[in-house]
């Protein structure tokens, strides 16, 4: 069959028309396709709650109601605290544990160590969302839907969340090797499983972070107020037992403000070890001694144990001697210490001796760290700063802070490095943000011209490298850091080397 040229320019301009008008299909957002895989799943594995699908696209379980509602029990989204604490694992939809807080299940998941501090997260969530992860802010600031009934989560609300991985951990997946890890790691693109235990909420962190110094220091020793004399050198070491003397003036304070314009930054220059009994009461109002695993199964023990080690490197402090000047902020001193939270938990030290009885090893070995107050007041926390120009050459000392002089409102995250597989760092997935609004409201004028230009730019970074120990297994060595939990406070027992 023959056709003519025009027949066929014809045919082909109405293909060209008809493929014009024929659209690609829209791309649909990967968000789309992971809350639909996420809806199939829960049909086919879940469907008893298919009712609790909420308005973002993630279900909930609740596995505990919690406290009853009441003029003391408030929903976390009506209610005046805006920080919360609260337990938190995750897993995979197959119920393989990639991160937890919880000490027993990191123990069976064979990922336990004793550079973890393993207690309840501190995030805040308010009105708006800086620092948890989205689909966990939801859950607990936002009314939840569960089948015919609503809920708002309170204290002891526990919940399980079945989030997709847009409103969970997006493209970036969770995993943790510092000691909050699971066996396994969640990969990105993928849904969570997350429990959750509502355990504390707190209006106001920096006040009760106050009290729990102000507890500490009254109930290990006491709280005194400056003497009217700077002649403040004790005979504490000489009697070597850290105890006042009823017939001692009141000058021989226990503990004392480091500064009288700082506030809730403590020293106490009465304090020494003492091998027959423990240094401190790690029990405030709202903290309670560290138990679990050795070696705090038996906190108390710890403590002695520390004390005697420290007699034995450093000398019974009954015949060290002092010398007869304050260090000052220019003097050079080589400072030896244990960083713990007031909970009695080891954060760091450089004590070769303290690391085998905390950590059961001491892969690199301890040194003294130099420091001179106006040259490393950038390089160490605040604290430091003001406390240890006040103490002595040959001298041991408890020195206690808010974190207002120490990590503030950001903390310090946690984590491991491996240096057979290359540096990797924690994944800090809730980033912590700073509410300088806590200062400026609870110390009014403290710190209102010095915090303006030096505060701020203090907390930028230059902590990057304190507080971090070494540890090794048999195939890698490790460094670790212990998280340091928004608005903590910390204790340190220092020790000022004397010249040779």
């Amino acid at each position: 069959m023959k056709y003519s040229l025009r027949t066929i320019l014809i045919s082909a301009a109405a293909v060209l028309a008809l493929a014009s008008c024929t659209k690609e299909p829209d791309a649909e957002p990967s968000s789309v396709h992971q809350s639909r895989s996420l809806d199939a799943w829960i049909k086919l594995h879940k469907p008893e709650l298919v009712g609790n699908r909420q308005p973002e696209g993630y279900y909930v379980e609740i596995l505990d109601q919690g406290a009853p509602l009441g003029e003391t029990v408030t929903p976390l989204g009506e209610a005046e605290s805006s920080w919360i604490g609260f337990d938190m694992t995750v897993r995979t939809l197959t119920g393989r544990v990639c991160i937890t807080r919880d000490a027993a299940l990191a123990k069976q998941e064979a990922s336990f160590t004793k550079y973890t501090h393993y207690v309840p997260m501190f995030r805040y969530c308010g009105e708006s969302n800086y620092s948890m992860l989205e689909g966990t802010y939801y859950a607990l600031r936002n009314e939840l839907t569960t089948g015919d009934e609503t809920y708002r989560a309170r204290i002891g609300s526990k919940l399980r969340l079945y989030l997709p991985a847009s409103i969970a951990f997006s493209s970036t997946g969770a995993s943790d090797t510092g000691g909050y890890g699971g066996q396994y790691s969640l990969d990105g693109g993928k849904p969570a499983m997350i429990d959750i235990f509502v355990r504390d909420t707190v209006a106001n962190p920096l006040q009760r972070e106050g009290v729990d110094v102000d507890y500490f220091a009254e109930h290990n020793g006491a709280l005194r107020p400056l003497p009217e004399t700077d002649d403040d050198k004790t005979d504490a070491q000489a009697d070597g037992d850290g105890e006042e003397d009823e017939d001692e003036d009141d000058s021989m304070y226990a503990w004392r403000n480091a500064v009288d314009t700082i506030p809730q930054l403590y020293v106490n220059r009465r304090y020494v070890p003492t091998a027959d009994r423990p240094s401190f009461d790690y029990r405030t109002e709202y903290i309670a001694p560290y138990s679990g695993y050795e070696p705090y199964d038996n906190l108390a023990e710890l403590d002695r144990k520390i004390n005697a080690a420290l007699i034995e490197r450093f000398g019974d402090p009954a015949e060290l001697t002092q010398s007869e000047d304050k260090i000052g902020t220019e003097t050079t001193v080589k400072i030896w210490y244990i960083c713990r939270f007031l909970d009695g938990f080891v954060i760091d030290t450089n004590i070769d001796e303290v690391k085998r009885l905390v950590y059961d090893e001491v892969s690199s070995s301890g040194s003294s760290i130099s420091y001179a107050a106006e040259t490393d007041k950038s390089k160490y926390i605040a604290a430091w700063y003001y406390a240890i120009p006040q103490l002595r050459k040959g001298q041991w000392a408890g020195i206690l802070t808010t974190s207002t002089n120490a990590y503030g409102a950001t903390g310090q995250t946690g984590g491991s490095t491996s240096s057979s597989s290359g540096s990797s760092s924690y994944y800090d997935y809730l980033n912590y943000y700073n509410y300088m609004n806590y200062y400026n409201n609870y110390y009014g004028g403290y710190y209102g011209g010095y915090y303006g230009n030096y505060y701020n730019s203090y907390y930028g970074g230059y902590y990057g490298n304190y507080l971090y120990d070494t540890s090794s297994t048999t195939t890698t060595t490790t460094t670790y850091s212990t998280e340091i939990l928004p608005y903590t406070p910390l204790l340190f027992q220092i020790f000022i080397e004397e010249e040779n």
